[in-house]
């Protein structure tokens, strides 16, 4: 199972002060439970592959604090393990696909927003199936899709699946530390509201800020 090396870490009760956003934030050790399942979709427009597939009823170590939680195992982690493994299947992602940005990334997040949302994260690599055009906005297989720079078909993106929505690590302005900055590639499924939208913008900032150079 998925971080099998870490469970002992699952049992401590070191506490570790990490800063976040410029104040104190106190993480434990414990764990997060799969609620859903993370595989490899696709549409029409896009594929999606997480680095790590998780199933539901999987148990994940992680830091945990009030608002937050991250598994200790990251993105890079992962994928060298598959590389030595030489798990090179459809469905999975591969080195040549992973930036070293998104390889800082745990393969699975929680984070309760500021209206009291809670959103599972984890970091996938999209490749669109045809280019995308900057300002583009696209509706496909239920998901509306706004692409704010030019995405070449084929193109490795590096996103964060936050919920129902899918987020690219890169930004519009490419400042990743901006309050109010928004994904260059957004993908939204259809019916979720305007605040729902926010809150998992929210929480992609909020992913970003910690891990993100």
């Amino acid at each position: 199972m998925m971080g099998f090396k870490w469970l002992a870490l699952m049992r401590l009760l070191a506490i570790f002060a990490l800063c976040s956003a410029g104040h104190a934030q106190t993480f434990m050790g414990g764990q997060l439970d799969i609620r859903n399942d993370f595989q490899a979709f696709e549409n029409n427009s896009f594929t999606c592959t997480p680095v790590q597939p998780l199933l539901k009823g999987d148990v994940v170590a992680a830091m945990v604090s009030a608002d937050q939680a991250w598994s200790v195992d990251t993105a890079g982690e992962r994928q060298r393990i598959k590389d030595e493994r030489g798990d090179a299947a459809k469905g999975r992602t591969s080195s040549r696909d992973l930036s070293s940005t998104l390889a800082k990334y745990p393969v699975v997040g929680m984070v309760q927003t500021s209206d009291g949302d809670s959103f599972s994260l984890y970091p996938a690599v999209l490749k669109m199936k045809t280019d995308a055009i900057s300002g583009s906005v696209l509706h496909s297989d239920g998901y509306q899709i706004e692409v704010k720079r030019l995405i070449k078909a084929g193109e490795p993106v590096s996103v964060l699946v936050v919920g129902d929505a899918i987020l690219s690590i890169e930004t519009a302005l490419g400042v990743l530390q901006a309050e109010d900055e928004t994904p260059a590639f957004a993908a939204f499924k259809d019916g979720m509201k305007p605040g729902a939208r926010a809150s998992a913008v929210e929480a992609w900032r909020t992913a970003n800020r910690r891990f993100a150079e």
